[in-house]
């Protein structure tokens, strides 16, 4: 800088005045210095070496070097950590054992996701048969071997070489014969429940659930066999096990019955079932005794939680019949039996792509095993019987709400449902009061909100209103005929 040159200049010449640029030059006559001095003395001031004996001098030179030192650590550091120079690279070369296990490590994690995700997601099954094999040979132990072996004999069965998927099947069953994996090949209906073992799984639960409700109970345990067997984490796994540990119980085998409940509440503790085990279970520590009650999958739809017995004093509440206020569109079914994110977003994309001029709120409640979906806005029952229809005439929509149960109702019958009334209940009384009703064909749903939905007769009131007061106008004109 220029200017901090000049500035350091004029201080120097202002304290020293000026001065050559030389050795000693503090002293202004060194001439009549040395005329003055020994020989001996002349020659140690010859030799006087000034930047050794200047402090200043020294601690300048000494932060310049560690500044310089700095700077040059701190470049080293900058290109280390730069992935576009080389010190990067060599930072990262392993040199001690533990730096290679971590290495490899690495490189195994990376190879074994990477095949996986090449076989499933990008489907290149040359280049994922490649990565898995590499990682098969450079890391026969790492972690997630049994795994690689499966999705290589799926990748040969996909590709139709059976002689290639029958190898490393053999391979998974006999280096990881206790692996779940292993037992799922293993089975001999594997090919049956790889291709319809969804529903297989279904009717083998429906069939157990009939037995038990006829008290077959051989039947019972015959199913959960299979269902151990075939499905051990299937969805119906802990209804299953209930359903068994109840048949045990009525079927006189009261320590299956204890040990089967408490492994319900053990390993699923989400389930709607679980619930209900949890509170028997609960009883017979506190020395409860058992009742006589059957249970029954169907008792969610007829539970309330206020008897009938209840305060004479007290206004018994009523379901309304009113059609004309606000109605919701419900969607019930037992926690957990599906997956609400998934019906969320179908119901939401339905909506917003068929109601674009509306916005229908989405809300969840879940109550003692019970979840509702409830779709708000509809201003009158018609509104929302039409938006029924409309939902249902939709053939992927109706493929997704299978087996679950729905409701039109308005908001402050809905307030009543599981308390004074049950989903049964409000049945009955929507088939009395609003099955029967008429409803317009051509109503039309996508308009905006605001829109006032009147009753007929108020309609008609509200006309005579605009009649009557229109009269009035005219009587009260004092001009009647314009001038």
């Amino acid at each position: 800088n220029p200017m901090t040159v000049r500035n350091g200049t004029q201080e120097f010449q202002k304290r020293w005045g000026m001065r050559p640029n030389e050795d000693y030059w503090r002293i202004s006559n060194k001439q009549s210095l040395l005329k003055n001095m020994s020989e001996e003395e002349a020659s140690q001031f010859a030799a006087f070496d000034e930047a050794k004996a200047d402090s200043l001098f020294g601690a300048a030179t000494s932060a310049e070097a560690d500044s310089i030192d700095a700077a040059e650590k701190a470049k080293k550091d900058s290109l280390a950590n730069d992935p576009h120079e080389r010190e990067y690279y060599l930072k990262q070369i392993p040199f001690t054992e533990e730096q290679m296990e971590e290495s490899n490590r690495l490189l195994g994690d990376a190879l074994y996701n990477a095949g996986i995700q090449e076989q499933e997601q990008l489907e290149n099954f040359p280049l994922a048969e490649k990565t898995m094999i590499r990682f098969l040979n450079d890391f026969p132990e790492h972690e997630g071997t049994d795994n690689v072996f499966y999705h290589l004999f799926l990748l040969y069965g996909r590709l139709e070489d059976m002689e290639g998927a029958e190898e490393y099947k053999g391979y998974l069953l006999e280096d990881y014969p206790d692996a779940k994996l292993s037992f799922l090949l293993g089975n001999p209906n594997y090919e049956m429940i790889a291709r319809e073992g969804k529903h297989v799984e279904d009717s083998i639960y429906a069939e157990a659930y009939a037995a038990y409700q006829t008290e077959q109970y051989d039947k019972v345990e015959e199913n959960y066999q299979f269902s151990t067997d075939n499905f051990p984490e299937g969805k119906h796994r802990a209804r299953m096990m209930f359903i068994r540990a109840m048949s045990s119980l009525y079927g006189g085998e009261r320590d299956t019955f204890m040990v089967t409940l408490r492994d319900v509440v053990q390993k699923f503790p989400k389930e709607e079932v679980t619930e209900i085990a949890q509170a028997i279970v609960k009883g017979l520590d506190e020395g409860r005794a058992l009742m006589d009650d059957r249970y029954d999958a169907s008792s969610i739809w007829s539970r309330r939680t206020r008897g009938e017995a209840g305060d004479s004093t007290e206004t018994v509440p009523t379901l309304k019949d009113d059609r004309y206020c606000n109605f919701n569109f419900v969607l019930a079914y037992p926690t957990g039996s599906l997956d609400e994110n998934i019906l969320i977003f179908e119901m939401a994309h339905y909506n917003f792509t068929n109601f674009m001029a509306r916005n229908f709120d989405i809300e969840i409640q879940a109550d003692e095993g019970l979840s509702m979906m409830i779709i708000k806005g509809f201003q009158a029952y018609d509104e929302v019987h039409a938006y029924a229809q409309r939902l249902f005439a939709d053939d992927h929509m109706r493929t997704r709400l299978e087996g679950i149960r729905t409701l039109l109702i308005s908001d402050e019958n809905l307030q009543m449902i599981g308390k004074e009334f049950s989903f049964d209940d409000y049945k009955e009384f929507y088939d009395e009061h609003f099955a029967p009703l008429d409803i317009p064909e051509d109503l039309k749903i996508d308009v905006p909100e605001g829109l006032e939905i009147l009753d007929p007769d108020e309609l008609d009131k509200r006309e005579e209103e605009e009649k009557q007061q229109e009269m009035e106008e005219e009587d009260d004109d004092d001009f009647p005929f314009g001038f």
